[in-house]
Order: C-alpha cells, then structure tokens, then sequence
C-alpha cells in the first residue's frame, strides 16, 4: 500500500501510477517469495504475491482516484456549503 500511494502521488495519473507500482511491486515480491524456499520451514505462497498486488493497486488508487474522490466529497460536503 505504501509503495503504491506514493507512487501514486508522485505520479498523478492512474493509469501509470498502477502500471508503475505493479511493476515494483512485482520486483520486490516475487524474489522475496522465490527465496523463502530456501529458509527451513518456510515455502513460497502465491497469495501472498496476490496480496502485495493488491495493496499496490489499492494505495495507487488512493494517491490518485482516491484523493480526487475525498477532495470533492469535501468540497461538496452540506456543511461544507452553509459554512460550519
């Protein structure tokens, strides 16, 4: 999620910010899961690669989408409106 957030906000555009922290994402994760084979007791899973994609996917939509939906929803708040 982190990673992707802050890709996110860096990059401004959903589409690239995505692209850009499942590709990290995908660097980072799979080796790491890849050498857990090689730790007694430990064996590489598959949902945990699933899971890393999808916190990437979800915090770069919070840095962009996500951040533009909350902006508004603040902008166009009723009380936001009537000045309290």
């Amino acid at each position: 999620f982190p990673l992707g957030f802050c890709i996110g906000w860096l990059l401004e555009r959903p589409r690239a910010a995505a692209v850009a922290a499942l590709g990290m994402t995908l660097m980072i994760c799979v080796p790491i899961e890849y050498f857990q084979g090689w730790i007694v007791g430990r064996y590489p899973d598959i949902t945990d690669v699933a899971f890393s994609f999808a916190g990437a996917w979800l915090g770069a939509w919070t840095g962009t989408r996500g951040a533009q939906a909350f902006e508004s929803a603040l902008t166009s708040h009723p009380c936001r409106r009537i000045g309290a």
